[in-house]
């Protein structure tokens, strides 16, 4: 039986009678996700087709032939395992929204959908997506996506980011031909609109940062940028949860304990304990972003500011500098941050990483594309281009500290309240930082921090490519 638009009060229900998790407190739900408890990195392929063998980037992305699709989605749309659908929509711009039938075989897949996405159309959609996500089906994690026949296969994992993601990289596509920029970042503004864009890489502290008291949430994770401005993608949040704190996140905190929230991977004692990672780094939430205790907006005009979060676990980039339009574009292509110890199984030190456009996995064309479309947009509008680390200070991550989320958020008030004036050039690194009287002065010279001079420079070398970027 195919249970069609349920509530979430009956998918919940559904859910703990499936014994698909255990209910929480204020009709909550804790869900495990098996061995996949992130993204399958080669999971996802896209079938080659007209529309697609020219504009998809096919040295950085998997193929399926239309053949070879065209079987799986047979064996997937008569699979006696889809239970639920859910009607829904992505995307709050009227001239990028899609219409996305969810089809599940679990209840909280499809109280996740219904978390994530819009139940409401702001207008008349060009084109409906079909999404299957059925995971006993195969053995091994697939991601098929057809623009052909606007349909997504997903099977082989539990982890419900894949639905998320895949969507994501659809209106990504779409969005991108039509030369508007489809961007992995979160983005609030103040009473006049005034927009900041946050771009960073996991635990960067993107979703943090960009809630605040005195700002309008715009959205947390995906939105795209058009000739109208900034809107939103999705209609919820997909917040990580490891080592959440109820002092230093307390909107996410409020969020996260409404109901039909869904945790994934968290360690239940007598109550959830974030800061157990047993079943995962990645332990995650989802939730409505009606559960924010913060003013929220469908929209903002073009941004004022972008900022670019940083974990530089080396502790040698400066806590807050601006870009000049090269660096920024460099910067966007690139998408550094560092892997620390312990996030990944073999990671014993600190390792820079990069994600171009701060969104490698979920960028179906070239990088490219998107870095002449943002380069554009930016001159256009005039924006400024800012690089905050969110990492170390007064050493590496061994013998550093932790530049604090309250520090990070003074930085954040002080690029939108415009404070910076004057600034300086940084001799090891090359970036333009703000003189300010009232910051560490270690956050705006690190080396300062260092106890031996030639130890930060030691560690300068490990982000080499990050340095050519911004020469």
């Amino acid at each position: 039986m195919l249970f069609e638009n349920l509530s979430s009060d009956l998918l919940l229900n559904h859910a703990i009678n499936n014994c698909e998790g255990i209910l929480l407190k204020n009709k909550r739900l804790a869900v495990k996700t098996g061995k996949w408890t992130g993204r399958c990195p080669h999971a996802k392929k896209y079938v080659k087709c007209s529309q697609t063998i020219n504009s998809i980037d096919w040295e950085k992305n998997k193929s399926l032939t239309k053949e070879e699709f065209s079987k799986l989605k047979k064996k997937f749309a008569s699979s006696e395992n889809i239970r639920y659908k859910q009607k829904l929509y992505a995307s709050k711009s009227k001239k990028f929204q899609i219409g996305v039938n969810v089809y599940t075989e679990h209840a909280w897949h499809s109280l996740f959908s219904k978390n994530m996405f819009i139940e409401d159309s702001s207008s008349d959609v060009a084109e409906t997506w079909d999404l299957y996500h059925i995971p006993s089906l195969l053995s091994e994690p697939l991601v098929a996506i057809s623009f052909e026949e606007k349909c997504i296969l997903i099977s082989g994992t539990d982890y419900a980011g894949e639905i998320k993601k895949s969507i994501f990289s659809v209106i990504n596509y779409n969005v991108a031909e039509e030369q508007d920029l489809p961007m992995h970042c979160s983005a609030n503004c103040n009473k006049k609109g005034e927009t900041t864009l946050y771009f960073g890489l996991s635990g960067t502290g993107k979703t943090t940062l960009s809630l605040t008291d005195d700002r309008i949430l715009i959205g947390d994770d995906e939105h795209i940028w058009d000739d109208e401005g900034i809107t939103n993608i999705e209609g919820g949040c997909y917040a990580k949860v490891i080592n959440l704190s109820k002092d230093k996140e307390k909107s996410i905190w409020h969020a996260i304990h409404e109901p039909y929230s869904i945790l994934e991977n968290v360690v239940i004692n007598d109550d959830v304990d974030f800061s157990n990672s047993r079943y995962s780094q990645n332990s995650r939430c989802s939730f409505d972003i009606k559960n924010l205790n913060v003013l929220k907006a469908n929209r903002g005009n073009h941004p004022k500011n972008i900022v670019f979060l940083t974990f530089d676990a080396f502790g040698v980039l400066p806590a807050v500098s601006l870009l000049n339009e090269s660096q920024a574009k460099n910067l966007f292509c690139l998408g550094y941050t560092s892997k620390v110890a312990g996030t990944e199984m073999g990671v014993e030190e600190p390792q820079a990483t990069y994600s171009h456009c701060f969104g490698a996995p979920f960028l179906p064309h070239k990088a490219s594309v998107y870095e002449e479309i943002f380069l554009k947009k930016i001159k256009k509008y005039g924006t400024n281009v800012w690089l905050v680390n969110t990492g170390y200070f007064n050493g590496d991550f061994k013998s550093g500290n932790r530049i604090s989320i309250d520090a990070s958020r003074e930085i954040i008030k002080k690029i939108n309240s415009n404070t910076f004036k004057s600034f300086f050039k940084h001799n090891y690194t090359n970036l333009t930082v703000p003189e300010d009287s009232f910051l560490n002065k270690n956050y705006l010279k690190p080396e300062l921090g260092w106890k031996n001079l030639n130890d930060y420079k030691l560690q300068l070398s490990k982000i080499s490519s990050f340095l050519s970027a911004v020469k």
